[in-house]
């Protein structure tokens, strides 16, 4: 009983996280008959979006070394007032995870030699989307995607991925191009 409380006695280890190891950054065009074309890393895979609107070039970035997913949409603005919906989205969707955040900045996005124009949201905090853009040139086009992860959210142990990824979204935006594609739009 006495030589149970010596010096070598096993404590339980403190809680951690798991090591995370980023993959190499290499980036490839997506291009593939949409709207819009961009780099993106080559580590994530481009999935159609099955529950969204095909017919719109609606897609997935899956990064799949950190089970996150980057939902794009597009929508085109063919009808009066078709803007000011989007916008209103854009920000209903960001709004969604007002109450979970710690707070929420917005970055303008400008880029005249791209004609894309738009706004980027980070959200802070234990919430299921930590980053949202929308870029438009207001008359013809609206493109929006949002970042989210697989798991529940918890923004320590998160942070280190949200930042290594937002630096892909950056890549993403400042390659971003409108194509001359046209779509069939159904009304």
């Amino acid at each position: 009983m006495l030589s149970s409380c010596g010096g070598d006695a096993a404590l339980p280890k403190p809680r951690a996280f798991y090591r995370i190891n980023y993959p190499e950054r290499n980036y490839v065009t997506y291009d593939v008959g949409c709207p819009y074309t961009f780099e993106r890393p080559d580590y994530s895979e481009v999935v159609s979006d099955i529950e969204g609107d095909e017919k719109y070039c609606w897609i997935n970035l899956d990064y799949k070394p950190f089970d996150a997913d980057l939902h794009i949409s597009y929508k085109p603005i063919v009808q009066e007032g078709d803007f000011q919906h989007l916008i209103n989205d854009a920000y209903a969707f960001v709004d969604e995870h007002n109450r979970m955040a710690d707070g929420i900045t917005e970055e303008r996005i400008s880029n005249s030699s791209m004609d894309a124009h738009g706004l980027l949201f980070k959200i802070e905090g234990n919430t299921a989307s930590n980053l949202q853009f929308f870029l438009t040139d207001s008359t013809k086009h609206f493109f929006r995607a949002s970042l989210y992860f697989n798991c529940e959210p918890n923004k320590d142990s998160l942070a280190p991925v949200v930042k290594f990824v937002s630096e892909d979204i950056d890549y993403l935006i400042s390659s971003f191009r409108w194509t001359d594609v046209e779509l069939e739009v159904f009304r």
